[in-house]
């Protein structure tokens, strides 16, 4: 067993490894030129003559906090290797932690599952991931707040509201890294993870009783079809009256006047207050993902 990072003359190698989901090559060289992965981040494994496994990885908030992605397991007997040798290399290169959501449509993911486990990672989180298509949304007749865009409010502003919504979250993974990098930097780091992932900043949006905050909202789209609520919150002083609904809605009507017909939520599977409000506007649960962590 072989492994080498790619140059950019193997990406199209990396995106169409044979037995693997292919990836598209636009995808992955619009995550270079934005800087969220590099070529020496991708890994192919092989045999004697075959490529028989791949994984990239890009920024999760920092250079040195890392997501796999594209993830395909060499199919033999000693496949936990594989992830092995490649955090080694990446441990070589200043990396300190890498995080993996796995979904459980993925092809054979239990197996993917344990063998993740062997290679040293662990389950820090297990997600829901709700669909809502336009047939199903039960739509509001109201929209009790007031939205300002992130490019009326600015940068500070919106760096502001994800720190007091962040203050109280439901969300384990986001509760640890906000433990572990303090809630001041943690918050930094998400946003800019936000940002490298797109969307003008005219859909991401504060919400607002009168002048007063409420949450913020931001919808993402994926492709011409596929979107996400992609971050949504409430300031705990808030909570109890039902604004998540309402921010749903902003978010849920956005994505489907930009053409979407299909939106994900994912959200922490103990987080019953989301799962409630997801489901009175018509989402419906799909999946579940493990969110797998290690450090370096």
């Amino acid at each position: 067993m072989k492994i080498t990072s790619i140059s950019n003359e193997e990406i199209s190698v990396f995106c169409h490894v044979k037995g693997a989901e292919s990836i598209g090559e636009q995808t992955i060289q619009n995550l270079i030129t934005k800087g969220m992965t590099k070529p020496e981040w991708c890994f192919l494994v092989k045999d004697e003559q075959n490529i028989i496994g791949r994984v990239g990885f890009m920024k999760g908030g920092s250079d040195i906090q890392l997501i796999m992605f594209g993830l395909y397991f060499p199919q033999s007997d000693d496949a936990a290797r594989f992830p092995v040798e490649v955090f080694n290399l990446l441990k070589e290169k200043q990396i300190r932690n890498i995080s993996y959501h796995l979904d459980s449509d993925t092809e054979n993911y239990p197996e993917k599952l344990n063998l993740l486990k062997k290679a040293g990672m662990q389950v820090i989180q297990t997600k829901k991931s709700y669909i809502l298509k336009g047939e199903d949304y039960q739509k509001r007749e109201t929209n009790r707040l007031i939205y300002k865009p992130l490019s009326e409010v600015g940068k500070e502003a919106y760096l502001e509201a994800l720190k007091r919504v962040a203050e109280e979250t439901l969300d384990r993974e986001d509760a640890r890294s906000y433990e572990k990098s303090g809630l001041q930097k943690g918050v930094e780091e998400h946003y800019d993870l936000l940002q490298d992932l797109g969307d003008p900043k005219d859909t991401w949006y504060l919400a607002y009783t009168h002048e007063e905050l409420a949450g913020l909202i931001i919808p993402q789209k994926f492709n011409d079809k596929v979107g996400a609520i992609n971050y949504i919150g409430v300031v705990p002083k808030q909570r109890g009256r039902h604004y998540v609904l309402d921010l749903l809605d902003k978010g849920v009507t956005n994505l489907f006047n930009r053409g979407i017909t299909r939106i994900i939520a994912d959200i922490d599977d103990l987080n019953m207050p989301m799962e409630n409000a997801l489901e009175e506007i018509g989402f419906k649960e799909e999946n579940k993902i493990w969110v797998l962590n290690t450090e370096l």
